[in-house]
């Protein structure tokens, strides 16, 4: 059940090994892998989900409320910790303000929690935090970040509509077992691409030792979710499980689309790229003890 955050922290232990150690090209082939990967994840969302994920409403309003509401304005107060180093500012946006859209099931599943309504929330996070990412960044932060609608619509054509297409021909024209081996690689790519960035940094144990704040910033937001997600849970009266999916829907961070993201609309800020594919060194320990702790505190 952990086979896909142990790959992926392998893939980060080898890209830091790797560092300074590998010729120019390699980081150019990230973002091949990062569509890859994406083109896996297109691969399990049939398009019906959108539709019946409005069945189970308080889960939703919920989710929407705190993912899109909520986790923003907190993102963006945690954020200015580090208003004058840009980078790392942005970086630690890009990560807080996004929802999980894919592993959240896995601690869902080792806490006990409802993993049929959590697997019907994976298009409406998908798609509304890339349609108001956007505005969250001119809301927030105006001037002061180097947004380009350009270099946005660019990556949204390459690292989503791209493996869209892919996965609506592949559906097509390949046979349903070669897909499934095509997406259950996700995990894969998605290591070979964080390997590929980590690996062309010069520096990486400098870069890390100047991510340490951050990295202090993102335990705190995870315990603040905790007790957020259980009074809302109290609050709305949910189910036991549906209350341990709502913990990890508003806790677990889309770092693979953050990072797809930062790399075509940031191109030229590459410590949000090493952030970025560093935090599931924190956050997939992190979740794991809180599944953990759930699956026995029955």
């Amino acid at each position: 059940m952990l086979r896909e955050p142990v790959l992926l922290i392998s893939g980060i232990a080898a890209g830091a090994l790797l560092s300074g150690h590998v010729p120019g090209y390699v980081s150019k082939l990230a973002p091949v892998f990062l569509v890859l990967m994406l083109w896996g994840a297109m691969l399990t969302l049939p398009p019906a989900r959108v539709f019946s994920v409005m069945q189970n409403r308080r889960v939703v309003v919920l989710n929407l409320l705190v993912n899109f509401t909520v986790i923003p304005v907190l993102a963006f107060l945690m954020s200015l910790r580090f208003a004058s180093q840009p980078e790392l500012m942005l970086g630690l946006f890009l990560y807080l303000a996004l929802p999980c859209t894919d592993w959240f099931l896995t601690f869902t599943s080792m806490a006990r929690g409802s993993v049929a309504q959590g697997v019907l929330l994976i298009p409406v996070n998908l798609s509304l935090q890339l349609a108001l990412l956007p505005l969250y960044l001119l809301l927030f932060y105006g001037a002061s970040v180097p947004f380009s609608w350009k270099l946005f619509a660019e990556t949204l054509l390459l690292f989503f509509l791209l493996p869209l297409l892919m996965a609506f021909a592949s559906k097509r024209v390949f046979p349903s077992k070669l897909n499934l081996l095509i997406s259950r690689a996700q995990t894969l790519f998605l290591s070979l691409a964080v390997m590929c960035i980590l690996a062309s940094q010069q520096s990486i144990y400098r870069s890390t030792l100047e991510l340490f704040p951050v990295f202090g910033l993102a335990i705190v937001y995870f315990a603040l979710v905790l007790p957020l997600s259980h009074l809302l849970s109290r609050i709305f009266n949910l189910k036991r499980e549906e209350a341990i999916l709502l913990y990890f829907t508003t806790s677990a961070r889309n770092s693979p689309v953050a990072l797809a993201v930062a790399m075509g609309t940031f191109p030229g800020m590459p410590l949000i790229h090493t952030l970025l594919a560093l935090m599931p060194v924190i956050e997939v320990p992190v979740l794991v003890l809180v599944a953990r702790f759930l699956s026995v505190k029955r």
